[in-house]
């Protein structure tokens, strides 16, 4: 494995333990399983998304790395609407 990876990996160890969302960590997971060798098939089976969702994370963490994966303004907007909190 080169040092890169082993970088990448060790980042991604480090931002699984400390965030305390759930869906990120889930995303950081996907990242983490991939470099660690895991096909997409694998990956969505052990955290419990489609091949299609993991596709994105990985695609996602490939180009434009770990950052890709946080929180976006979409998702705060989406985690607020689910909660029934929009207009309140």
């Amino acid at each position: 494995m080169e040092l890169q990876q082993q970088t990448q990996i060790a980042e991604l160890k480090k931002a699984m333990k400390k965030t305390k969302n759930h869906r990120i960590h889930k995303r950081y997971q996907a990242g983490y399983l991939h470099l660690s060798g895991y096909k997409i098939k694998e990956i969505a089976k052990i955290i419990g998304h489609t091949r299609t969702i993991i596709g994105s994370y990985v695609a996602a963490y490939r180009n434009t790395g770990i950052e890709s994966l946080t929180p976006s303004k979409l998702d705060i907007g989406l985690n607020v609407h689910s909660c029934g909190k929009i207009g309140d």
